[in-house]
């Protein structure tokens, strides 16, 4: 709502729905469920979808484990329902998503001044390359595609092992999985849109991509994004 403040000044105007999700590093998934199942009730539609992540604060510096991986990052997604089909540049399938219950001892991110971000690094490897493949398979037999179609893997910034384990397993070139963790880290919500700003850039008509996350609580999931809108009521 301080956002909607912000872009919304006049006291008169539209009501708008304005509300927050949190789904840890899947919230960026999460959030593109609602406003895809949004927008598919109201066609004429537009929704903003906004990332916020300041994990630098919640950061033990002397914990090797995680205070050289996570960084800070915000995004802003602006996502339009089927009528507005000369904005829209990426056409979205509905994602895929799951959740398993965990006590918070693998992966925790306090509230802020009530303790450290700390991880479980073995653990967090192995149950998120397995649900990460898990969904991205889920996701391409929902939209009705082969996974060799794809021309782009788009997985949460995580980190690099976990990102190599996915290209390995999937059996993809490297040119093929995108990482930029290098340069900025893993953001959580905000890295997902933060590797689209630049893969974008590069996309050709009909490109598919395959987008998949992982994050604490565990949650989890996965969506494919067409490039290029081709009128379908998708």
């Amino acid at each position: 709502c301080m956002i909607l403040n912000a872009l919304t000044p006049n006291a008169n105007s539209k009501p708008i729905q304005a509300y927050d999700i949190s789904a840890a590093c899947s919230g960026y998934l999460y959030a593109l469920q609602t406003a895809y199942d949004f927008l598919n009730s109201c066609p004429h539609g537009r929704v903003l979808l906004v990332t916020t992540e300041t994990l630098s604060r919640k950061l033990d510096r002397t914990d090797a484990n995680t205070a050289p991986i996570f960084g800070d990052g915000a995004t802003a997604t602006l996502l339009h329902g089927a009528i507005h089909k000369d904005a829209i540049r990426a056409q979205l399938y509905r994602p895929v998503l799951s959740a398993k219950g965990e006590d918070g001892q693998t992966l925790r991110v306090p509230h802020l001044h009530n303790g450290f971000v700390s991880m479980n690094g073995r653990k967090v490897f192995s149950e998120a390359v397995r649900a990460m493949i898990a969904m991205l398979t889920q996701a391409c037999t929902d939209a009705g595609i082969q996974a060799e179609e794809l021309d782009l893997v788009v997985p949460h910034q995580a980190n690099q092992r976990i990102i190599d384990a996915i290209r390995k397993r999937i059996n993809f070139p490297e040119d093929k999985v995108y990482s930029n963790i290098r340069e900025i880290g893993n953001t959580s919500s905000s890295s997902i849109p933060l590797c689209l700003e630049h893969v974008f850039e590069e996309c050709a008509s009909g490109d598919w991509l395959g987008l998949c996350a992982f994050g604490g609580g565990f949650t989890w999931g996965s969506l494919y994004l067409k490039w290029a809108y081709d009128g379908k009521e998708n």
